[in-house]
């Protein structure tokens, strides 16, 4: 208990304990945006993107009440396709449009322009969540079969989150999580996703909080200690990496559970009947 309340209390903190609120770093976006002359900057280093990995601003995403637009103009708030619905994007685990960093293109059968991804970011294969570098060409994402995988270099890193955790883009529904850890074959998608459960059950209870958003080095600030902690732990061996797993995977259903409370009273009202049930039987 006391190491599930360390990580409630590091989340919330990280959440809206930063100085950068969401407007005010859009703003600083655009500005930057504005200035063309500019020299590139490469906060990551080795151009590779570092602990982000995204999508790129030269992607397209179908967004309702605004049609198809492009990456970088999406916004906390809108509801963008992520399937046969759409999901309001409550985040963005990276939003970094100064970075320079190398993606993956995925063309595919029938496609305008290809998906442009980082590697470790997830794309849906067979249904299954695969890191987009395990793609190959006649792989089927989703009825989108790949013709070609070729490589080019881009300025923005975005990673939109919405609330089912998926969203189509350049017409491939791909994840809006990472897989980090080489060494586990646990569903990583279902792991992140539950990791943003609280936020979701923050942003449900108040979208403001989600608007004043803010971000470390273009990390949003409720995930990249998490992030970074992963990033950390990927250097070591899988049993470090398995034991890193076996803990959220003690933590992270928890934080889930209380999500779907949440959602859903009836299941809430069951379980207090049920509480109310054993504690009178003993």
């Amino acid at each position: 208990m006391k190491l599930q309340l360390t990580f409630l209390l590091a989340a919330f903190t990280s959440t809206f304990g930063a100085e950068e609120d969401w407007a005010e770093y859009r703003e600083r976006i655009r500005k930057t945006r504005q200035l063309e002359d500019s020299p590139v900057a490469s906060p990551t280093g080795d151009g590779d993107g570092g602990d982000g990995t995204c999508f790129s601003a030269f992607n397209t995403v179908e967004v309702q009440g605004k049609g198809m637009i492009s990456m970088d103009s999406l916004e906390i708030g809108d509801y963008v396709r992520s399937g046969k619905d759409f999901s309001r994007v409550f985040s963005f685990g990276h939003l970094e449009p100064d970075a320079e960093a190398n993606f993956l293109q995925i063309h595919t059968e029938g496609s305008v322009a290809p998906l442009e991804i980082t590697d470790k970011h997830m794309v849906f294969r067979k249904d299954k969540a695969v890191r987009a570098e395990e793609v190959l060409v006649g792989d089927m994402l989703g009825d989108n079969k790949v013709t070609k995988i070729t490589s080019t270099k881009r300025t923005g890193l975005y990673a939109p989150i919405t609330y089912d955790g998926s969203i189509v883009v350049n017409g491939i529904k791909s994840s809006c999580y990472v897989q980090f850890l080489d060494h586990v074959p646990a569903d990583q998608h279902q792991f992140v996703h539950m990791f943003f459960s609280l936020q979701r059950v923050a942003c449900s209870v108040n979208f403001g909080w989600c608007e004043a958003e803010t971000y470390t080095d273009g990390l949003s600030d409720y995930s990249s200690w998490a992030i970074k902690t992963y990033s950390y732990c990927n250097q070591f061996s899988a049993p470090v990496q398995w034991l890193l797993t076996v803990i959220c995977g003690l933590i992270l259903p928890t934080w889930y559970f209380v999500e779907q409370l949440y959602l859903s009273p009836i299941l809430l009202a069951v379980g207090f009947l049920l509480y109310k049930s054993i504690k009178k039987s003993a």
